[in-house]
């Protein structure tokens, strides 16, 4: 038997009300809100991860997430790739179930979809998220250089991965895995990777920077972006609060 919790979709009960909806949509729409925590209604999973939790071709997805944003379910920042993770906020539309209208949607709210145990973000973990300027070696300093090089600083990490065109955290990192087994949404560990590279010092240097954050992310204390609750429920802290709300382009 696997040690993994099972991953929920808690669906609010307007889409089975919106007679707009394709089935297709239906299925990305429940597989955006596996990915959602108890705090946030912003999730970064990569159109590889989405289309494998709900079973459909990445192009399929991509349709599908374009026709949700234009009837009011979806708010989409970033258009994926390398450089940006595509960030999806789930909203929901006012849906009169007689007539069949609409009304300005609204984000969803802890009322509206309640809590997922286990989720994730399946998202490209790049320094270009924070908008952080980075001092750029000159190409032929990291080309063919392995993101585990001996004694190199986070920078020099993350410009290698660039170069090689790596992930810095890969979606199939141990941390993620382990973020399953003890219930913790992946969108944290995407926090916690902006609040991991803030607290590193320019001149530090690691033979392996994922197995550090890695540690960090087990001492969760060292990162100060999640807690438990007395329930046994991760929900974030205001250090992390502050991080989903600079990533979401919120002015404080």
């Amino acid at each position: 038997m696997s040690d993994e919790r099972p991953i929920f979709s808690i669906v609010p009960i307007e889409v089975w009300q919106d007679k707009r909806l394709r089935l297709e949509m239906v299925r990305v729409l429940g597989a955006l809100l596996s990915f959602r925590g108890k705090d946030t209604n912003t999730v970064w999973p990569t159109r590889q991860r989405i289309a494998e939790r709900c079973g459909m071709p990445i192009a399929k997805v991509s349709e599908a997430t374009s026709e949700l944003v234009h009837l009011g379910w979806l708010a989409k920042d970033g258009k994926g790739g390398f450089s940006k993770a595509t960030r999806y906020t789930i909203t929901v539309p006012t849906i009169y179930p007689d007539s069949g209208t609409v009304t300005d949607s609204g984000t969803v709210t802890e009322k509206d979809t309640g809590g997922v145990t286990d989720s994730g973000t399946g998202m490209r973990v790049t320094d270009s998220v924070t908008g952080k300027e980075v001092t750029k070696n000159k190409p032929e300093e990291h080309t063919k250089t392995s993101c585990r090089k001996s004694g190199m600083t986070l920078n020099q990490f993350l410009e290698n991965c660039k170069a090689n065109g790596e992930q810095a955290i890969p979606e199939t990192d141990p941390v993620f895995s382990y973020a399953r087994t003890i219930g913790l949404p992946e969108n944290f560990i995407f926090l916690g990777w902006q609040a991991f590279k803030g607290k590193q010092a320019a001149d530090k240097r690691q033979k392996d920077w994922r197995k550090t954050f890695r540690n960090y992310v087990r001492n969760p204390d060292w990162l100060g972006v999640w807690k438990l609750n007395r329930e046994d429920e991760f929900y974030l802290t205001d250090a992390g609060k502050q991080i989903e709300r600079e990533l979401a382009g919120v002015a404080p």
